[in-house]
C-alpha cells in the first residue's frame, strides 16, 4: 500500500524540526558567552551567504538527486554545527572558531535541504489543501523550537548567565534524529494524495535545461514583484533573536525564545482559517491575508521601537549592564512583544508560500520558485547578521522598519494579478 501524503508531510515536518528547528533556529535566541555569541553573528554572515548562492543551484540539485538524498546531504551540516557547539560551547574542546566554520558549512547544506523540502510540501497536498500542509509544517517545525527553549528556560531559570551544557546535548542528540527519520521518507513518486492521486516527481532535465527554468522563474515579472517580501521575511531575525534579546540572562532568553517559537504555531494556523474562510475567492484571499499580515507587522515595529528604548537595548554590550531574568517585573511587554514578532513571522512566510503555489503547480518550477526565495531571503539574513556586529540594535530596527515599506507595493501588485472564477478553480489562478 503506497504511503499517505499527510503522513509523509508529518514525518518531513518532524525531520525539520529537529533539524534547523532546533540546531538553527533553536540556538539563534539562547543566551550564550560573547566569544560563541560573535561567532553566531560572523558564522550566521557567512552562512546566509553561501545559503544565497547554494540556493540557485540547489533546485537543479534536488531535481536531479531526489529530495530524501538531498534533505540527508542538508540536514548532516545542521548536525554538525551541533556538535560543534556541544564541543566548542559546553565542553570548550575545540576553538570557537570550529563553530563559525561549522555555520559557514550549514550554509551550504540549507540551501539543499529547504528547496526539497519546499518542493515536497507543495507537492504532497492537493491544490486545496496547500495551505493546510503548509501551515501544519510550520507547527511542527516551531515545536520542537519552542521545546527547547521551554527545557532551557528549566534548567537555568535561576539566573544563570549561559545556558548549560544539557541543552547543547539535546541539540546534538535530536539533530541525529532528524537525520534518521529522514531516511524513512519514502520517494515522491511512491507517494499518494488525498485524492487518490500519485504524486508526480521532476522529471529529470539536463543541467543547461534546469539552469534555463530557473533563469525564466527569476525573470518573472510576478516573481520580481516579491523580491522585497523575500528579502524581508528573514533580515529580522539577526535583531530579534540576538541583537535585542542581548538583554536576557539565560533562563529569561530560554523563555522567550519558547514564546517567539510558540506564537508561530498560532500565527501559521491563523493565516490558514483566513485563507479557508468564507467564500471569497483567490484574488480576495490575497488581499485580505496580506492586509492581515502588513497591519500587524506595522503594529509591532511600532511597538518594537519604544521596548528598544525601554529596556535601553543599545546599552546592553556595556560593562555593567543587568540582564533581565524571567521573572523581573520588566519581562511581560517583552515576552507579549516576542510573542507577536514570532506570530508576524508565521504570517509573512507562510503566506510567500502559499503565494508560490498558487504562480506554480509542476514541482521543478516548484522547486526552483522557493530556491529563489531561500537565496533572496539568506542573502538579505547575511546582510543583517554581518550589520548587527557593528550597528546598535535602534539602527537594526529602523533599517527593518525601511524595509518593510518597500515590501508593500510589490506585494498588492502581486496579489492584483490573481484572478480565480471560483474559491475551486485553484489551479489556474495567476494571469498568464
Amino acid at each position: 500500500m503506497a504511503p499517505g501524503a499527510y503522513s509523509q508531510g508529518i514525518m518531513l515536518s518532524v525531520a525539520m524540526a529537529f533539524l534547523p528547528g532546533l540546531a538553527w533556529n533553536g540556538v539563534l535566541g539562547l543566551a550564550v558567552s560573547k566569544e560563541i555569541g560573535d561567532a553566531k553573528h560572523i558564522g550566521g554572515g557567512i552562512l546566509y551567504v553561501l545559503f544565497a548562492l547554494s540556493s540557485l543551484v540547489a533546485p537543479s540539485i534536488v531535481n536531479m538527486f531526489g529530495a530524501r538524498l538531498s534533505l540527508f546531504i542538508g540536514g548532516s551540516t545542521y548536525a554538525l554545527v551541533c556538535f560543534a557547539l556541544l564541543l566548542a560551547g559546553g565542553y570548550s574542546f575545540l576553538p570557537v572558531w570550529v563553530v563559525t566554520v561549522c555555520m559557514a558549512l550549514v550554509g551550504l547544506g540549507a540551501g539543499i535541504l529547504w528547496t526539497a523540502q519546499g518542493m515536497l510540501t507543495l507537492s504532497y497536498p492537493t491544490a486545496a489543501e496547500k495551505g493546510k500542509y503548509q501551515t501544519t509544517f510550520w507547527v511542527f517545525l516551531n515545536l520542537g523550537t519552542c521545546l527547547l527553549g521551554i527545557y532551557t528556560w528549566a534548567v537555568d531559570r535561576n539566573g544563570h548567565a549561559e545556558v548549560s551544557m544539557a541543552v547543547w546535548w539535546l541539540m546534538a542528540i535530536f539533530s541525529c534524529i532528524g537525520l534518521v527519520t529522514i531516511t524513512f521518507l519514502a520517494p515522491l513518486d511512491k507517494v499518494v494524495r488525498s485524492d487518490g492521486v500519485m504524486c508526480q516527481a521532476p522529471e529529470v532535465k539536463p543541467l543547461a535545461e534546469e539552469l534555463n527554468g530557473m533563469l525564466k522563474v527569476i525573470m518573472d515579472k510576478r516573481v520580481i514583484a516579491l523580491f522585497p517580501l523575500f528579502m524581508y521575511s528573514n533580515w529580522f531575525y539577526s535583531y530579534e533573536l540576538t541583537s535585542f534579546a542581548v538583554i536576557f540572562d539565560a533562563g529569561a532568553s530560554g523563555l522567550t525564545s519558547a514564546i517567539f517559537w510558540g506564537s508561530q504555531m498560532l500565527g501559521a494556523k491563523s493565516l490558514d482559517a483566513i485563507l479557508v474562510y468564507g467564500n471569497m475567492n483567490v484574488r480576495t484571499r490575497a488581499f485580505v491575508s496580506i492586509t492581515f499580515c502588513f497591519v500587524l507587522i506595522a503594529i509591532s515595529w511600532v511597538w518594537g521601537a519604544f521596548a528598544n528604548s525601554y529596556y535601553h537595548a543599545d546599552d546592553a554590550e556595556n560593562p555593567g549592564f543587568v540582564k533581565l531574568a524571567w521573572n523581573d517585573a520588566e519581562m511581560p511587554q517583552a515576552y507579549a512583544l516576542m510573542a507577536l514578532w514570532g506570530f508576524c513571522d508565521a504570517l509573512v512566510q507562510n503566506w510567500v508560500y502559499w503565494i508560490v503555489a498558487q504562480l506554480y503547480t509542476d514541482p521543478a518550477d516548484m522547486s526552483r520558485m522557493i530556491g529563489v526565495y531561500k537565496s533572496l531571503q539568506s542573502l538579505a539574513s547575511s546582510i543583517s547578521f554581518f550589520i548587527g556586529t557593528s550597528l546598535v540594535p535602534s539602527g537594526q530596527l529602523w533599517l527593518i522598519i525601511a524595509i518593510f515599506l518597500t515590501t508593500i507595493p510589490g506585494a498588492y501588485y502581486l496579489c492584483n494579478t490573481i484572478k480565480s472564477a471560483s474559491p475551486e478553480d485553484v489551479e489556474k489562478l495567476v494571469a498568464k
